[in-house]
């Protein structure tokens, strides 16, 4: 893991700071997004998968975007509001 600031380092090839960030955001206001609780479990086991790729020694880019295009899919499907609106942009800025 080479890091450059506080919160902003990269492990094969992974932002851990810039998915660090998004995952706080999504956190805070998951309720808010009104998804059903079926797609609200679903989003919060992704959101455990990532925390997880976060901390290891080798984050696998390849299971941290599948995780994040889960998330992203179950986002859009809840409907247009500011705060889906914030975190879909959040995920698009992410990248690889």
């Amino acid at each position: 893991m080479i890091c450059f600031l506080e919160n902003a380092c990269i492990a094969n090839g992974v932002d851990v700071g810039q998915i660090s960030d998004f995952i706080k955001q999504l956190k805070e206001n998951l309720h808010q997004v009104g998804l059903p609780k079926e797609q609200q479990a679903v989003v919060e086991s992704e959101v455990e998968t990532i925390s997880a790729e976060l901390v290891s020694a080798q984050p696998q880019p390849t299971v941290i975007q599948q995780s994040l295009q889960s998330i992203r899919t179950m986002i859009e499907g809840a409907g247009v509001n500011l705060i889906t609106n914030g975190l879909m942009f959040m995920i698009d800025k992410i990248h690889f």
